[in-house]
């Protein structure tokens, strides 16, 4: 019995620890606060990246947009307070096809200065949008940000009253502007109001609107529409069904409204992703408390061109999951990129699941280990591949660090692993154990007697 019982402590040792051991050694590179890197290429062995790439210094970093360049590679923006000249700055790193760093630039000064979205310039270089508390008028300031085709910074353009005022999305427009979405509490309404800024070429204020009633109303995620309009999204709590629900505007290209919709039930719901589909559709992702399996799910909804809705999914576990950027893919459905606590490894994984037209899902694959690992955007490449950008803890050099994560367009040849604890194992081993007990058991009472 105590060899028995030996073996059986000895066996479930190496059950817990082998995993481990070998889950650390083939997915992450060890961490080394004192040695910080800009650049770190994984080696995703067991995991269904082509390749993922880690960008970071000594502190923390936040990657919130992607796009593919007009000549090849990668551009990326977000912030860091690794780099740069105060507690964050906006940052914008340049990559080749596989990820690899060209270069990088900050912008900011001694406060808190961010970026959100991004996008490249017809005429060359980029434009950043995001919020400054370094300058501007009041406690942060939407902050703009023109350079060249190398990152060199042309112009900044701040906007805003004595209150907070932020951006996160920016469009270009066929005038060579700016188009930003995002809130103020310095105009409208109410506590915040959703906003909407055009600018010209150079960045100087066009017009503004405000949407909003008498609590907070807010924009999260903006696309340009082909009649040259706008449709933003976010949450609102001045109108809906519940504590706060999803909240999309529609304007004219001159900012006037055309329509607004909310969708929710009883609880919390927010919009942050919404795009304008090939027939005139939108296509909206976020997060909901009212429906679904868990604490919060991702929530898929799609409209007619009035905002209309014709379906709705909800996607998620027992626990908390998120949707965050969706798109229309070139082949037709939908690849959103969500947060999930329900799946994966860690407190929370990048979870990207390909949906087809009528909201049904064709696949899913998961990234992450055991930190909290988050992706907030996703787009197609040329190739017909996906490319997510979001922040990782589980690797990398320090305490966050930028992931740029490149996936195959390709459904999974089988259902991706979701590492966890090892119970079904466990369970097996314990019976065959107490099955052998009492064997051994029933064999000296039998040569007892």
């Amino acid at each position: 019995m105590r060899k028995t019982f030996g073996f059986t402590l000895f066996f479930l040792l190496f059950l817990f620890t082998t995993p481990l051991l070998f889950q650390s050694t083939a997915l992450s590179p060890p961490r080394n606060n004192s040695t910080p890197a800009l650049s770190q290429k994984m080696q995703p062995t067991g995991s269904d990246a082509l390749w993922i790439q880690i960008y970071g210094g000594a502190g923390s970093e936040w990657g919130h947009s992607v796009i593919e360049c007009t000549g090849g590679g990668f551009a990326l923006a977000g912030h860091t307070n690794s780099l740069g000249s105060g507690d964050r700055d906006a940052w914008l790193i340049r990559t080749d096809a596989n990820g690899n760093h060209q270069w990088n630039q900050t912008f900011g000064g001694a406060d808190r200065d961010e970026s959100y979205f991004m996008v490249e310039c017809t005429g060359g270089g980029f434009a950043l949008a995001g919020f400054t508390y370094t300058f501007g008028a009041g406690a942060s300031d939407a902050y703009l940000i023109r350079t060249d085709s190398t990152g060199n910074q042309q112009w900044t353009q701040t906007f805003g009253g004595p209150a907070r005022d932020e951006t996160i999305p920016v469009v270009e427009c066929s005038d060579g502007g700016f188009a930003l979405g995002g809130y103020t509490y310095s105009f409208g309404a109410g506590g915040s109001d959703v906003w909407l800024l055009r600018t010209d070429s150079n960045g100087n204020h066009l017009w503004n609107q405000t949407f909003g009633g008498a609590n907070n109303d807010e924009a999260w995620g903006m696309a340009p529409c082909v009649d040259g309009g706008f449709v933003l999204v976010g949450i609102t709590e001045s109108y809906g069904a519940g504590d706060s629900d999803i909240y999309v505007v529609r304007t004219d290209s001159n900012g006037a409204l055309q329509w607004n919709q909310s969708y929710g039930g009883s609880d919390e719901e927010w919009g942050v992703s919404i795009a304008e589909l090939s027939n005139g559709d939108f296509i909206i992702s976020g997060r909901t408390e009212s429906f679904g399996a868990g604490f919060g799910d991702a929530w898929l909804i799609r409209t007619d061109s009035t905002g209309n809705a014709l379906w709705n999914r909800t996607i998620g576990g027992t626990l908390d999951d998120m949707g965050q950027g969706v798109i229309e893919c070139s082949d037709g459905g939908f690849a959103l990129i969500c947060e999930t606590q329900s799946h994966g490894a860690g407190s929370y994984d990048a979870w990207l699941l390909r949906i087809d037209e009528d909201g049904n899902t064709l696949w899913s694959r998961i990234f992450g280990e055991s930190g909290s690992d988050e992706a907030f955007v996703v787009t197609e490449s040329s190739t017909g591949d996906y490319v997510i950008t979001g922040s990782t803890e589980s690797y990398g050099s320090t305490l966050r660090d930028i992931w740029l994560i490149h996936v195959s367009g390709t459904a999974p040849t089988t259902p991706p692993a979701i590492p966890g604890f090892p119970w079904l194992a466990i369970i097996t081993t314990l019976t065959a154990t107490l099955s052998l007990t009492l064997l051994q058991r029933r064999r000296r009472n039998t040569h007892n007697k």
